[in-house]
């Protein structure tokens, strides 16, 4: 990578927008722009103005492939400078790991894009989002998340694209759906979040997205910040509340 140029494409009320530029050998960049994949909601969650959010559109099973092939050309010609001699040793256990069978839900996984639109901090938490995975084998991640815990045992999902509330016993998170469609499995929490996660893994994208895309709203992360101070003033009222009734207790006991 001899040369990397960043610079801002946007600056305004509305927000900011830039970009890297990262120059590779043309092998090397020609390999790694094998590695996208389709993936929905890259764009469009832009437009929710969320909180956070962040997206990897990767075929996992061609960048496994991609990191085997580099490894295994360092252990085959390394490094002969001495401070790069880690890299050496990286690469060689790296070349061994990816040797081994890799489970099929690591190379069945195409991507993912998490969304978080809001979080009010209270007593109890509360938020709302949504998370979009990309695999061939959508039920086997149910399968495995109703191996997990309990409360996710029976839980039945339909690859069809029903949403199917999830209760977890857990304040704060009594709105939560799951659902899958194609090869998409979504959970969400919150009725816009549930709208929207259903619309994304109904969708069929052809067309290749960023590798990573990043978004975050200064603007509501100073609010969440604001209802978090808030929140910890409430607990120590409370805590200070619960210490002088304790106080009178002990001296009328006494």
């Amino acid at each position: 990578m001899p040369r990397a140029v960043f610079g801002y494409t946007r600056a305004d009320k509305q927000g900011m927008a830039g970009l890297w530029a990262i120059e590779l050998r043309r092998d090397i960049a020609a390999e790694l722009r094998d590695l996208h994949t389709s993936m929905p909601g890259f764009r469009d969650m832009l437009a929710e103005k969320p909180l956070f959010a962040f997206g990897a559109a990767v075929d996992m099973k061609k960048t496994l492939a991609f990191l085997k092939k580099r490894a295994d050309a360092i252990s085959k010609s390394p490094y002969q400078c001495a401070f790069l001699r880690e890299i050496n040793e990286g690469a060689r256990e790296m070349s061994e790991g990816l040797a081994q069978p890799m489970p099929p839900m690591l190379t069945d996984f195409r991507g993912a894009l998490m969304v978080l639109n809001d979080v009010k901090m209270g007593l109890i938490p509360t938020g709302s989002g949504y998370v979009l995975i990309g695999t061939d084998q959508p039920q086997q991640w149910i399968d495995m998340a109703k191996g997990v815990s309990p409360q996710l045992a029976a839980l039945d999902v339909k690859t069809n694209g029903k949403p199917v509330k999830v209760d977890l016993g857990l304040p704060g998170l009594n709105d939560l759906q799951v659902a899958a469609k194609n090869k998409w499995l979504g959970v969400s929490l919150g009725k816009k979040p549930t709208e929207n996660m259903v619309k994304l893994i109904g969708t069929n994208p052809t067309d290749k997205v960023p590798l990573l895309v990043a978004a975050y709203a200064l603007g509501k992360y100073f609010e969440m910040l604001g209802g978090l101070l808030g929140a910890v003033q409430q607990m120590d009222a409370a805590a200070s509340a619960g210490t002088s009734v304790l106080q009178h207790l002990g001296k009328g006991l006494g």
